[in-house]
């Protein structure tokens, strides 16, 4: 028989339903987030490559190696948050103590000692973002888990997680003007010193939006872990890669993470010297638009994908989202113009809104997932599963980013003290458009075959209910 969505929804538990302050709450825990790496991510190119002529390979492999920590570390995060059994539950603490810790270090990033030359540079930055992921492991995960944990409503889950992009919106209208503001007059027209004042500032919003949701939150309580049921790092691992619905989502997640950013510094060389003709003031004005515009964007993209994913199905609103990705990136070879430079907000608003909606699709998918793989083996498994995610995700950007810091050389651009030439600025533009395009087409391919439809999650929470009861 056809599923019926509007039935399906009717039948959810009321209990299940969280009231909005608390989705509020664990939004501003994402939000938290955001912050612990949205400086890092907007200016080290700018400050390290920019300002400190650090050559961008070598940066690429002080960004893309510490991510190999976070491999190692996110599993270990995970094991350990599901295999835990507290007064304040099995997340919440490590979290907590996270936040506070990544908060308090920040700051070092951007304190490399200069007169040690690019080789001082590159260790000082690598053993600093490699301790960095480390600490944000146990922030992550053990936060992602227990978003996954906050109701067994499948399209609860999706609202739920909703205010984690709704949230982080703030951080997105104020981060694409970090470059812009680094350079004020009151840091005397200095990145490097402006930036140091905002990883202060960054710092703060870290350790109050990382500690609210484990204050406000109390975990449902959890059944005794059997004997000899304690979860082992490998074998969680090996137990997670069974699930064909998770490897998809896996799967279509790696290859739309690396599409949209892989860009690498070429994007911020074509805004500046393409677009904004050698401009670099423009330049960072012009991204603090596109920037804000794609803040504003989320706000009408994720109801709609919400609602989308509660009447058309999740695997059909994820479709959507990664439709919209590769849209975004085609449009980039027609609305990255010199003449007509503010069309960059139409390819950006369509291709980073998509990547949003991506990310809450796969969350909330991912959530399901959990379910189905609690029926199969009886237990609750979400550290596992979020660690999962983190560790593949951190090990696809390692690549990505190593990969990026050579997209100049590849587009015929080593001479860094030069201006790129009109040539090597058109080949960074097709490698820029190009890989944006081909693979989140790769990814809907993939999402094709989810199996986890709305009937099927439905099932699985009756019988899930029903060896509960007995």
């Amino acid at each position: 028989m056809a599923e019926s969505p509007h039935l399906l929804v009717q039948t959810r538990d009321p209990a299940e339903h969280l009231p909005s302050w608390k989705r509020a709450a664990y939004g501003i825990g994402a939000l938290g987030d955001f912050f612990i790496f949205a400086l890092i991510n907007v200016m080290l190119v700018p400050i390290y490559v920019v300002a400190l002529k650090l050559d961008p390979r070598l940066l690429g492999f002080a960004t893309a190696l510490p991510r190999l920590v976070g491999v190692i570390t996110d599993p270990i995060a995970g094991a350990v948050s599901d295999n835990t059994r507290s007064r304040w539950g099995r997340r919440r603490p490590f979290f907590f103590v996270a936040a506070i810790v990544c908060g308090t270090t920040l700051p070092l990033v951007w304190f490399p000692p200069t007169q040690f030359g690019s080789a001082g540079m590159f260790v000082y930055l690598l053993v600093v973002l490699g301790l960095f992921q480390a600490v944000y492991s146990f922030y992550i995960v053990p936060f992602g888990a227990l978003g996954y944990e906050l109701t067994t409503d499948s399209d609860e889950r999706t609202r739920v997680l909703a205010w984690c992009p709704y949230l982080t919106t703030i951080g997105s209208f104020a981060a694409p003007w970090f470059y812009w503001f680094s350079l004020r007059p009151m840091f005397g027209h200095s990145e490097v010193t402006g930036v140091r004042w905002m990883s202060f500032a960054a710092g703060a919003a870290i350790i109050l939006c990382g500690v609210i949701p484990a204050l406000v939150f109390r975990e449902k309580k959890q059944a005794p872990r059997p004997e000899g049921k304690k979860a082992r790092v490998w074998s969680a691992l090996r137990e997670t890669a069974r699930s064909k619905a998770f490897l998809l989502l896996l799967g279509a997640m790696v290859l739309v993470t690396f599409g949209v950013n892989c860009q690498g510094t070429i994007g911020l060389y074509v805004s500046i010297f393409y677009i904004c003709g050698g401009d670099k003031e423009a330049a960072t004005q012009l991204g603090g638009f596109a920037g804000t515009a794609v803040g504003l964007g989320t706000f009408l993209v994720i109801p709609i994908i919400t609602k989308m994913s509660v009447f058309w199905g999740k695997r059909n609103a994820l479709l959507v989202a990664l439709a919209m990705c590769s849209l975004g990136g085609l449009a980039t070879w027609w609305t990255f113009s010199p003449s007509w430079p503010y069309l960059m907000v139409i390819s950006s608003v369509i291709g980073y809104g998509g990547m949003t909606a991506c990310n809450l699709m796969i969350a909330s998918m991912t959530a399901d997932v959990c379910d189905e793989d609690e029926l199969r083996t009886g237990t609750h498994r979400a550290g596992a599963f979020a660690s999962a995610m983190g560790a593949t995700l951190k090990a696809t950007m390692t690549v990505m980013i190593v990969f990026g810091g050579y997209l100049p050389a590849l587009a015929g651009y080593t001479d860094l003290v030069h201006p790129p030439t009109m040539d090597q600025l058109f080949n960074m533009r097709v490698q820029f458009a190009g890989v944006q395009f081909i693979l989140p087409l790769l990814a809907m391919w993939l999402v094709w075959f989810y199996p986890i439809t709305k009937a099927r999650d439905v099932e699985i929470r009756r019988l899930l209910d029903r060896r509960r009861k007995s």
